[in-house]
């Protein structure tokens, strides 16, 4: 008996000592996996990882973003001229960043304009959309319109040579305590919803040169009431940017 019993913890210990070993195997095999891009599984063979999923496709603007930003500082002065529109100096406090740069408007994490909002619809990377975009292809962004959102948004309205998912797109400018991606509601709620300018965005008013436009409207948006500006300048602002994956 005492035989059988010293076998058995003989035993024991051998098999102790080999899992031992092959969890150790494990995490130095995990460990290597996180430098090579690899799953390595105990087994040793590798297999390869899954390729990451942006959150969302753009084009990133390459040029001065000052362009924009100047356009928006006149919107502001053609605004507070006009002998129509009375602004009751809501955009006084854009208008002094926009000049001294001082106040609490700020800059988006990127200037860009979303081709494919993606977030975790990982389905999203068969579509068309997805299959044609070129991470690196560079791509001109016209500039159309200025939108002001008093003390929350300056956003431009834009058009690209390339398919894009959003119903309006468009480029954050500044952001004031505001998510940018308001920048969709209030632009789907102007150029969809308020007839005027449904009509001139379907029909190209926006895309092209000539004549100028500015006016204000009235518009009710996350549940509040918004006094909105929008300004077309007489010629359309090119700016130049690249296809970007947003992880």
């Amino acid at each position: 008996m005492k035989e059988l019993i010293a076998q058995m913890k003989k035993h024991a210990a051998l098999f102790e000592k080999e899992a031992s070993i092959e969890t150790n195997a494990g995490l130095i095999l995990s460990e290597m996996a996180k430098y090579c891009g690899t799953v390595v599984p105990v087994t040793g063979v590798p297999q390869k990882a899954e390729p990451k999923v942006p959150i969302f496709l753009a084009v990133s603007v390459t040029s001065a973003i000052k362009q924009p930003l100047d356009l928006a500082l006149k919107a502001c002065k053609e605004v507070q001229k006009s002998a129509t529109i009375d602004d009751k100096g809501e955009l006084a406090d854009l208008r002094k960043y926009l000049e001294a740069d001082t106040g609490s408007w700020k800059f988006p994490n990127s200037h860009h304009v979303t081709t494919l909002f993606i977030g975790g619809k990982k389905d999203l990377v068969e579509t068309k959309i997805y299959k044609d975009f070129h991470e690196g292809e560079k791509m001109d962004i016209r500039l159309g319109a200025i939108v002001l959102v008093p003390h929350k948004l300056v956003f431009g309205i834009c058009f690209l040579k390339t398919a894009v998912d959003n119903k309006i797109p468009h480029i954050t400018l500044l952001v004031n305590h505001c998510p940018p991606k308001l920048s969709n509601t209030f632009g789907e709620a102007l150029f969809m919803k308020v007839p005027e300018l449904s009509e001139k965005y379907a029909t190209g008013f926006f895309e092209k040169d000539g004549e100028e436009f500015l006016q204000r409207y009235e518009l009710t948006v996350e549940g509040g009431n918004h006094r909105v500006y929008v300004y077309k300048p007489s010629n359309v602002l090119t700016m130049h940017g690249e296809c970007k994956k947003f992880y």
